[in-house]
């Protein structure tokens, strides 16, 4: 009924006896190209691209006309078009950059800023007053063939990761104090769609796709709960790359090598044919790891096929499929550590995720003031483990009563799901300015089936067979309706104010058996949430603005919060969910290539967090009850300055261009509020650290790029971090404690020779011997090290 109103809107004015084009122009990236000119040599009018890259041209005749496209850098270009009676064209146009070839060398015009912002408006979703970053990736001197999060976020100032084990098949990263596993703080996108199995649930990110597949990554702090979701993070989106556009068949491939028997192999073949634009990527990757007993084979594959029915209609699909087998050398307690942090004594764990993404994706611009997009996907996936759990203080051998191992636990997961989302834009005018609103919806379906702690074999090797039953098996089914808004208000030329609503009624269901409980479960609960925002930004001028953002939060019960772990545990039948919000406030842009910088404060409350008390019955048994312990919030500033010195008076086009970086985050990450239990005694934590909360991140280094050579040397640095609410400074096992303090040298280097690459690195240049992470089971329980010093070397093509 919505795409039928519009139509019959603008069809209103079919009987005008002129129309309008309106165009941008894209460069290679799909970035927006500012400065080009566009003119209709028959009509003898000549305008010019901002810095949206967008261009118009009003009341021009109905008909076929040719553009003529130049811009200093790229080919001129020629364009026929259909100009409609009445209604506006809308026209994208790609240009395709000058190179040079002198000896082999590429000589381009392209800078070295691998650090962008989204544009106000982007596709049909509005960013104006929103924190983000968009990292791209041909710029980035970083480790992609190993997916090193440091390297790759290097200059996002704030984003904390877990090291766990160098094999980069798991991205785990956060900011502003929330937790690092797997991401779950963030509402993870690839292309734009959800690939999270169950974003309410169980909202873990088992898939993340190969870095050397990206074109870029973007990232939006809480202000993206409006239109993405409740998340207190904000939205990860991973951007595949798209085929050529002047090529029908063309290949990239990157083959690496390291130590460990590394060995890393990236071929994907794209190209356009017609209104069909294709791209496919298979990636395998296999080392034995930097400890022993930490092997892994990954394997990852991708298929876009992107056709243009029309210059208003586009129809994409999309597969993706990740698959690894992940050998885990086990956790140490701090004495083992301390005497060979590579050391393991865990041969016989393991871990492999199976995970299946098609998605079909439609974008619809029915004129130059409404579009539509329409994503929708489908998860199907496994997560799988088979692990000797016990602490790293009991060594896995043969046993003497048997002459075997002991049985290991196996726990297995199976996932399917569906998501639609519906999104429109439409501009309008208000006092003769141009406003936009983004309206949407969304659907998810998500099922899971949860067999865990089933008695596996006593054999060594990767083996999900089970003797009897599982302990748990339990069935969840997580329905989500959400409808959002967002309204970009242009008040004058420099003030833009956007308010934003959503809405999200969620139903969230629970049934099966649990051994060791005497009850079945049967869990149903339904939740409708409403959440609010606001933003505003003032534009300095063309390339600076200040913005400021509120939006609330808030996450759901996980259903692990509902499954309790031992036979006593209670679960608070009045648990809540968590409800906050995120704020920031800053000021960004570049001068002149200058000084590029964005440097901003902001504040994370967290109400009602969920966790567990240790209790005892009228029996003088203990147990565990799960309920709501306490609320945090992180306060803080997060900073990023580029200084090129070489954009004075240009002398980058003579010396090279040199950028010197600095991305520090501080964040006092505290509760306000919150009790916990030592030895069944209540016990307050007000003012005690947020675990997994670095007050201080900082990174910064030295890019140097001339003609056919980039390279980076960078620093990072993270404070130390308490892993449990009552700030404990150590114990025995391991598994809880201080994690100290480190520093981390890296260095990257890209030499270009035509269509060919050479890669290198060093990753942790001093060798320094730290961790990130303590936990209390898998893939431990107790520390988990951090890879020493690495080296990578890579021969490439690229498109």
């Amino acid at each position: 009924m919505l795409i039928i109103s519009i139509w019959s809107f603008y069809g209103a004015f079919g009987q005008q006896l002129k129309g309008s084009l309106h165009g941008t122009l894209l460069n290679e990236m799909n970035e927006p190209v500012e400065g080009g000119t566009i003119s209709i040599e028959a009509f003898k009018l000549i305008t010019s691209s901002g810095r949206d890259g967008e261009f118009k041209f009003e009341k021009i005749p109905a008909g076929k006309i040719r553009l003529t496209i130049t811009c200093i850098g790229y080919k001129q270009l020629y364009k026929e078009v259909t100009v409609t009676i009445g209604e506006p064209s809308a026209i994208t146009i790609t240009l395709e950059p000058i190179i040079n070839v002198l000896e082999e060398v590429v000589v381009s015009e392209k800078d070295f800023n691998n650090v962008k912002r989204l544009r106000d408006e982007e596709g049909t979703m509005i960013f104006a007053g929103k924190k983000n970053d968009v990292i791209i990736l041909d710029k980035t001197n970083a480790n992609t063939a190993e997916n090193i999060p440091r390297q790759v976020f290097s200059k996002v100032p704030g984003v904390y990761e877990w090291d766990l084990d160098g094999s980069g098949v798991q991205t785990s990263i956060s900011v502003r104090g929330l937790n690092p596993h797997r991401s779950w703080e963030f509402n993870v996108r690839q292309n734009g769609y959800n690939v999270n199995s169950d974003m309410f649930g169980y909202p873990e990110s088992h898939y993340n796709p190969p870095t050397e597949a990206l074109s870029r990554v973007s990232l939006v702090r809480g202000g993206a709960s409006l239109q993405y979701g409740p998340q207190f993070g904000g939205m990860l989106n991973y951007i595949i790359k798209e085929g050529p556009r002047d090529e029908k068949v063309d290949f990239e491939t990157r083959q690496t090598i390291g130590p460990n028997k590394l060995y890393n192999t990236y071929n994907a073949l794209g190209g356009t044919i017609g209104k069909l634009n294709y791209f496919a990527y298979f990636n395998y990757r296999v080392s034995d790891g930097y400890r022993p007993n930490s092997h892994y084979d990954w394997w990852a594959y991708y298929a876009g096929l992107h056709y243009t029915l029309s210059e208003k209609v586009k129809l994409g699909f999309e597969f993706s499929r990740m698959y690894y087998i992940d050998q885990f050398a086990g956790g140490l307690t701090d004495a083992q550590f301390e005497a060979d942090p590579r050391q393991s004594n865990r041969s016989r764990n393991y871990f492999q995720p199976n995970m299946n993404i098609p998605a079909l994706l439609l974008d619809i611009r029915f004129n130059g003031h409404t579009s539509l997009s329409l994503k929708s996907n489908y998860f199907i996936g496994q997560r799988n483990s088979v692990m000797f759990t016990p602490p790293g203080t009991v060594p896995d051998t043969i046993l003497a009563s048997t002459l075997q191992y002991a049985p290991r636990q196996v726990d297995r997961d199976y996932y399917n799901s569906f998501t639609n989302e519906l999104r429109v834009l439409h501009h309008y005018t208000i006092a003769g300015r141009e406003q936009a609103i983004s309206i949407g919806g969304r659907y998810s379906n998500a099922v899971t089936n949860r067999k865990q702690q089933g008695t596996g074999t006593t054999t060594t090797d990767f083996d999900l067979t089970v003797i009897g039953d599982y302990a748990l098996d339990l069935d969840f089914n997580t329905v989500n309706y959400a409808v959002f808004a967002e309204n970009l208000f242009r008040v004058g030329k420099q003030l833009s104010i956007t308010p934003g609503a959503r809405l999200d009624i969620v139903r969230t269901r629970m049934t099966g058996n649990i051994d060791y409980t005497s009850n079945s479960f049967n869990y149903d609960k339904n939740r409708s949430i409403p959440l609010l925002g606001l933003g505003l930004q003032y534009k300095l001028n063309d390339l600076s603005n200040i913005y400021a953002n509120w939006s609330q939060a808030y996450r759901p019960i996980l259903y692990s919060d509902l499954t309790p772990s031992a036979s006593l545990d209670v679960v608070d039948p009045n648990m809540k969910d968590s409800k906050g919000f995120n704020a920031d406030i800053g000021v960004r842009g570049n001068l002149n290539d200058l000084l590029i910088y964005d440097v901003g404060l902001f504040y994370l409350y967290y109400g009602d967090r969920v966790g567990s008390l240790a209790l005892t019955n009228d029996s003088g048994q203990a147990y565990i009850y799960k309920t709501n312990v306490g609320t945090s919030a992180a306060r803080g500033v997060e900073s990023f300055i580029e200084f090129h010195p070489t954009a004075i008076n240009n002398l980058k086009a003579t010396v090279g261009d040199i950028g010197v970086f600095t991305s520090i985050a501080f964040d006092y990450a505290t509760y306000i509020d919150g009790l916990t239990s030592v030895n069944g005694q209540d016990v307050q934590i007000k003012g005690k650290k947020l675990e997994n909360a670095p007050q201080w991140i900082a990174r910064g280094g030295i890019t140097y790029g001339y003609k056919f050579l980039s390279t980076t040397f960078q620093a990072s640095y993270v404070s130390e971090i308490f892993t449990d609410a009552l700030n404990t400074p150590s114990s025995s096992t391991g598994v809880t404690g201080i994690v100290p303090s480190y520093i981390i040298l890296d260095w990257n280097a890209t030499f270009r020779f035509s269509e060919y690459n050479i890669k290198a690195g060093i990753n942790n240049l001093a060798d320094e011997k730290y961790f990130t992470r303590r936990i209390n089971a898998y893939p431990g329980p107790g520390i988990l090290p951090a890879d020493g010093r690495t080296y990578y070397i890579s021969l490439g093509k690229e498109f």
